[in-house]
């Protein structure tokens, strides 16, 4: 296996996201994997250290749905896991930035759903995973919850069913 530094072409470290790669539908990364190299290397994505590739995928989405909200969230480097947490418990009392220091299982429980419903996930996945962090929700109250992300979102969503119909024309 190559180390990081053989594989840097005119210094600095080039990587493939790839869309169709995982089972899930989720963007992985290859050659190398940028999703995955350690704190002490980032040095070596040109400065990127401030940018966590593992959270590329909000800025993927950003970029080929051109969603307003997600593209202010991406460019403004806010907390995307934050703004779902706040999407999804409006009755948190901070901004979306503090939210994963006052509100850690709020993030936690956001963080498993946001990019599970922008890649087509649904209501039934929304109830087991809130429930699974210990918020016991009823059909009807993740009903409303995915309404109100949807809506915050609703660029991606308008993409999605856009690209949806798109491919399902060409069968």
């Amino acid at each position: 296996i190559p180390s990081y530094n053989e594989m840097m072409v005119n210094e600095r470290l080039y990587g493939s996201f790839n869309g169709t790669g995982t089972r899930t539908g989720r963007l992985s990364s290859s050659g190398p994997n940028l999703q995955q190299i350690p704190r002490r290397l980032a040095y070596l994505l040109d400065g990127v250290d401030r940018f966590d590739f593992s959270a590329i995928e909000p800025v993927m989405i950003a970029y080929y749905t051109e969603d307003p909200m997600l593209c202010g969230i991406v460019k403004n480097g806010l907390d995307f896991h934050g703004e779902a947490a706040i999407s999804f418990f409006p009755e948190l009392d901070c901004s979306a930035s503090e939210v994963k220091k006052k509100y850690p299982k709020h993030r936690d429980a956001a963080k498993q759903c946001d990019l599970s419903l922008l890649y087509g996930a649904g209501k039934k996945m929304l109830q087991m995973t809130f429930l699974k962090h210990g918020f016991d929700f009823s059909a009807k109250e993740c009903d409303i919850k995915l309404k109100n992300f949807k809506e915050k979102f609703r660029g991606v969503f308008e993409y999605k069913t856009a690209l949806d119909s798109l491919l399902e024309n060409r069968e």
